[in-house]
């Protein structure tokens, strides 16, 4: 290939990935599959590999560069600043705003937009001849941290607009419902601290200095206003982002009658859980920009502007105690003891406080007023007392364990605090539970009841110890007859045989999830080869990253990992990758798949497992990026979205058949 044809190809291809990335990320709209795309993106990483002088930073291969060493500290000036907003819970004081706008402009009309109110990190982003020069938080509204790195990762925001125009972008970066939820499903697995709610979770991860974490993330922007001073209209510069291809916010209302700006904020307040992301009300805004100007601003905020926030679904309660868990890698988290009280139709009597800052944060003492709210709708939290607290006594963070009452320590780059004793029993039992539960070992005759016994009786005193019992063992156990004795013996042996990467999983390695060691295992080979695998050989695993990477050194290095290691070698595990985890081409390649309904021929792990070994990807909910949707008996809602969505339905018998074929 000649210079000029190399360089023809590679715009070709970066415009041709720019264009499905806005299909993919911002229209929900994939036209490519998986593996169409990969092959389109390794192209262009070889030509430009082979072709250096080409080289771009707003290629999108250039999404991901490389790790800050330190953060920078630097700043970057708003101009315009960004303001702050007057805002009420109030339907009378949004009426006020509404009259107030429309006399201060008498005689001339005034046309209002409705958008509704992300509850994400707010940033502003600039770019210069149509590339991305900057990104920066919203920080005092005058100056903001420069979160460009971080920014860049975002594959919903274009690096190259199609035309080179000097544009500045207000917006919210915000992380999806059910991605913040899978996302706190992997920390907790993985011994880490869940987010509290997504706003924070997104506003901490556009701060981190890897951008390969932040693009873990699945953080999203949406465009709230274009603040070049080129658009007549609020409504006309959001459709001109929109013709740049740049993600908007789609949930606005274009109007001049105040009981339509009425109308659509209690639509959203009582829809506001159908959104995929969270809202905490409705910005009203003065439409056309000369009269804006008019209006002008307040030392802190706009006077064309208002906020109508919603009313938090929570009451109020007694907080009565703080008990204390502690999980397999020694994370201690306080927990609200309440006294009952009904909210949003359950009864709720406990409720998480995350870690102890947010004690201290929040000022909760034991005995006083609470409020609680459900986070997500789905979560109870403790969000503040309800009272004056100063007549109670303030709650004291402990210094040691509350189970082993050894000294609590905390690392400098977290907020938990951990017993370092590994053999301290809430650990050693939250070990074995993590250790039998389904997508490890799945001794299922091992319930959480038997697990505390046999920790209570010094029976077991880590997971491996269970492969050491006997029959005479567990007699005069409450719960175990003879029958339920010898079943339960017979699975134990039976769980030798697990697939490496289960086995894996089930050691309880800090960041090492079922889907990381179904990686590693497919890579190496084996447990003894990851093992032995140094952090270099490790990070070089594609999906690995340098924290995951160094638990595992860190792990198999140590004495226990080490007796550990010895002690699988020597009792007839299974070590080595099974034939199911060696992926093979197959019909389910490069296809994202979802599940719905019992499945009569296979257990559902069996199915996930089929798919994946032909190179496919199994998600739990249906979008517009689903592939294939496998329908067994009495399927549920995914059922009917996929019938909706148009998306390809497949019975449990044409899926046996495909895997045989």
């Amino acid at each position: 290939m000649t210079e000029e044809a190399a360089r023809e190809q590679i715009n070709r291809l970066r415009q041709l990935i720019r264009c499905h990335d806005h299909l993919y990320y911002v229209l929900d709209d994939p036209q490519l599959s998986d593996q169409e795309y990969d092959t389109l993106y390794h192209e262009l990483e070889a030509l430009e590999q082979s072709y250096p002088q080409f080289a771009s930073a707003d290629s999108p291969t250039r999404r991901i560069g490389e790790r800050a060493l330190k953060a920078s500290g630097s700043t970057i000036a708003h101009n315009p600043s960004m303001y702050s907003l007057s805002n009420s819970y109030s339907e009378q004081e949004l009426r006020e705003f509404v009259d107030r706008i429309r006399r201060n402009l008498e005689p001339e009309p005034v046309e209002f937009v409705a958008e509704v109110k992300l509850d994400g990190a707010s940033v502003s982003i600039a770019w210069r001849q149509g590339r991305l020069a900057w990104a920066a938080t919203r920080g005092d509204g005058r100056t903001g941290d420069d979160i460009t790195t971080a920014v860049r990762t975002i594959r919903s925001l274009p690096l190259q607009l199609d035309e080179p125009v000097d544009l500045l972008v207000r917006g919210e970066v915000v992380i999806g419902r059910r991605d913040f939820l899978a996302m706190n499903e992997i920390r907790e697995e993985n011994g880490e601290q869940p987010f509290a709610n997504p706003r924070n979770a997104a506003s901490g991860t556009l701060k981190l200095l890897d951008p390969l974490t932040v693009s873990q993330r699945k953080l999203r922007l949406l465009c709230y206003s274009e603040n070049s001073g080129v658009s007549p209209t609020q409504w006309e510069g959001l459709q001109r982002l929109e013709q740049l291809k740049l993600p908007v916010n789609p949930v606005r209302l274009l109007c001049d009658d105040t009981e339509d700006i009425i109308a659509f904020c209690q639509k959203w307040e009582e829809g506001r859980d159908t959104l995929p992301w969270e809202i905490d009300g409705v910005v009203i805004k003065v439409n056309n920009s000369r009269q804006q100007e008019r209006l002008g601003y307040t030392s802190k905020a706009p006077r064309w502007a208002f906020a109508y926030k919603f009313k938090a679904e929570r009451t109020s309660t007694r907080l009565l105690a703080v008990s204390l868990q502690v999980g397999r890698t020694g994370v201690v988290t306080p927990v609200a003891e309440l006294e009952p009280v009904s909210l949003m139709g359950s009864t709720i009597s406990r409720a998480t406080l995350h870690n102890f800052e947010e004690i201290t944060r929040r000022d909760l003492r034991p005995g006083c007023l609470v409020f609680v709210e459900k986070g997500g709708d789905v979560i109870p939290k403790v969000t503040g007392p309800a009272e004056a607290t100063t007549s109670y006594n303030p709650y004291l963070v402990p210094d040691s364990c509350p189970v082993c009452e050894t000294s609590l320590v905390r690392a400098e780059e977290e907020v938990s605090w951990r017993c370092p004793n590994l053999n301290c029993p809430a650990q050693v039992r939250e070990r074995i539970r993590h250790f039998v539960s389904r997508h490890a070992m799945d001794l299922e005759g091992l319930g959480e009841v038997l697990v505390y016994k046999l920790v209570a009786k010094n029976l077991v005193r880590d997971y491996l110890d269970i492969y050491s019992l006997k029959a005479e063992d567990l007699q005069g156990l409450e719960g175990l007859g003879e029958l339920s004795t010898t079943n339960l013996l017979r699975a134990i042996e039976a769980s030798r045989s697990r697939p490496a990467h289960r086995l894996l999983f089930a050691l309880g390695i800090r960041y090492v999830g079922i889907t990381v060691a179904r990686t590693l295992i497919r890579a190496l080979g084996s447990l003894p080869a990851v093992a032995a695998a140094s952090e270099e050989e490790l990070v070089a695993i594609q999906d690995i990253g340098p924290r995951t990477a160094a638990s595992l050194h860190r792990f198999f290095n140590s004495s226990a990992g080490i007796n550990i290691l010895q002690r699988l070698e020597l009792s007839g595990f299974n070590l080595e990758q099974s034939a199911e985890l060696q992926t093979k081409v197959g019909f389910f390649n490069g296809l994202k798949v979802v599940l719905t309904g019992a499945l009569q021929r296979l257990t559902r792990d069996q199915a996930v497992e089929a798919i994946t070994g032909q190179g496919g990807t199994v998600t739990g909910s249906v979008s517009g990026k689903t592939d294939l949707v496998i329908v067994g008996a009495d399927p549920g809602s995914k059922y009917q979205q996929a019938v909706q969505l148009g998306i390809p339905i497949m019975s449990e018998e044409e899926f046996v058949t495909k895997l045989a074929e």
